[in-house]
């Protein structure tokens, strides 16, 4: 099941996040349903269609959700849409990484998709993160 959670993965990076959720859905009988990388993987496509609360529910499904911080507070930002973000709520739970330059981060991340990385910058912008 590795290989197909890797390869939607590559789907979602490659602006396909659809095909990725079908594969995804053709092979969950193959895997475990606490597997959390398949739940960040699904998140990622979600988020990448602009179903912020389908990401918010696949990353709550998740034991440890703590990798899929940056996309959660992005996706919490995004979903409330022009109204007042509960900024504090997200931000006071970054304590894992003090240093984190949000330029910096960008500027390495896997994606040629750059409407996803506008959308994924500005989601963060909004919850806090510099």
């Amino acid at each position: 099941m590795g290989v197909r959670v890797d390869l939607a993965d590559a789907l979602v990076f490659g602006g396909r996040a659809t095909e990725a959720i079908r594969l995804l859905d053709q092979s969950k009988h193959l895997y475990d349903r606490n597997d959390d990388y398949g739940h960040w993987v699904r998140a990622g496509a979600h988020f990448n269609r602009e179903e912020y609360r389908a990401t918010l529910e696949e990353i709550a499904i998740m034991s440890d959700p703590t990798p899929a911080f940056r996309l959660s507070a992005a996706a919490h930002a995004l979903s409330w849409r022009g109204r007042a973000t509960p900024v504090g709520s997200v931000m006071s739970r970054w304590s894992s990484n003090p240093g984190f330059k949000l330029d910096l981060w960008l500027s390495m991340f896997p994606s040629r998709n750059h409407e996803f990385i506008q959308r994924y910058s500005d989601g963060l912008r909004q919850a806090g993160f510099t």
